[in-house]
């Protein structure tokens, strides 16, 4: 047996002892820890993402417009498996009258699968395996997850099928799914909003949810080597951007409690009594859409409640905007 030979079965029977035995807690403090990355900072992390939002609420737009930002860079596979080429060229063609020219960015629609005659699992992994990229985009995961009775251990194995290719080459995967729609009687926890078993979110790195509360664009995110997050986005003609968590909460004030946001405006002037504050709100208001003496107390109350005012130190003193918000700035 040659030494070359005698080496690699030595490794290998060393490998067999590791795996039988197991790391030890020193072995495992010692290894490279994994560092937060974000494809897109504040509203996509790196790594598996289950993206998930209602129907025809915005998301596909969302995926639409990070492939195009980040294919400008770096490579990208697009599976754009919901849209006809024609649907996808109106689409696209309007991120690239706004400026995005993702010259790296490689697409496929629902007909390139259907047309294959192919698994899906099996067109997504061969496209990948083909152009190595550095990022991938899956809308949907319905579109070629394997089909199966729906249980946990079924559900997981089937996305760790999809995202075994992506974790092979180390890209980045976004993969687009539904969730249900809120609930309007009770709070609900937004891991628990994704179709299906709970092994389609355990199967993957970070979780992400595509809402628009009160009129707004929002995402919230949840993650294995990332922080909680939730961050407020503009979107206009197709184009997303960050917006400034100031302007996020004045926007959300003003929409949510118009009231709330009218004696904001008039603290902004500096410190005022009640009655000051509620002659100005009275102002050319009609009589009956003026504000009352009691209404005004329990507008006040609920500004204290939230951190952006201050109550007066005395009996008939100033209330005072908290400058520490910056809300207003």
């Amino acid at each position: 047996m040659s030494l070359e030979k005698i080496e690699e079965k030595g490794a290998a029977l060393l490998q067999s002892e590791k795996s039988l035995s197991g790391l030890t807690f020193q072995d495992v403090i010692n290894s490279p820890t994994a560092e937060p990355r974000w494809v897109i900072d504040g509203v996509i992390p790196g790594g598996c993402t289950l993206l998930g939002g209602t129907i025809k609420e915005g998301k596909s737009a969302l995926v639409e417009y990070i492939g195009c930002r980040v294919g400008a860079n770096k490579k990208v596979a697009y599976f754009a498996l919901e849209y006809s080429i024609p649907i996808l060229a109106s689409r696209l063609k309007n991120l690239h009258m706004q400026g995005l020219d993702p010259t790296n960015m490689h697409i496929w629609h629902q007909f390139d699968l259907r047309d294959s005659r192919m698994r899906g699992i099996d067109f997504f992994n061969s496209r990948i395996e083909h152009i190595h990229p550095e990022l991938i985009v899956l809308d949907t995961l319905a579109a070629i997850k394997s089909r199966n009775s729906g249980a946990y251990n079924d559900e997981w194995t089937a996305v760790m099928e999809v995202r075994e290719i992506a974790d092979k080459i180390g890209a980045d995967l976004i993969i687009v799914h539904h969730t249900r729609k809120a609930s309007k009687e009770k709070e609900e926890d937004p891991r628990e909003a994704f179709l299906g078993s709970q092994g389609i979110g355990a199967a993957v790195d970070n979780l992400v949810i595509y809402d628009r509360p009160n009129q707004s664009t929002r995402v919230r995110g949840f993650g294995r080597t990332i922080s909680d997050f939730e961050t407020y986005l503009t979107f206009r003609e197709g184009l997303f951007t960050v917006e400034d968590s100031n302007n996020v909460t004045l926007k959300l004030i003003e929409r949510a409690a118009p009231s709330e946001y009218r004696v904001l405006l008039v603290l902004k002037d500096g410190p005022q009594t009640h009655s000051e504050i509620l002659s100005k709100l009275q102002t050319g208001k009609k009589s009956d859409s003026k504000m009352s003496s009691d209404r005004l107390y329990q507008v006040l109350a609920k500004l204290v409640k939230k951190g952006l005012v201050r109550k007066p130190d005395s009996r008939g003193g100033n209330w005072t905007y908290d400058v520490s918000a910056q809300i207003l700035d």
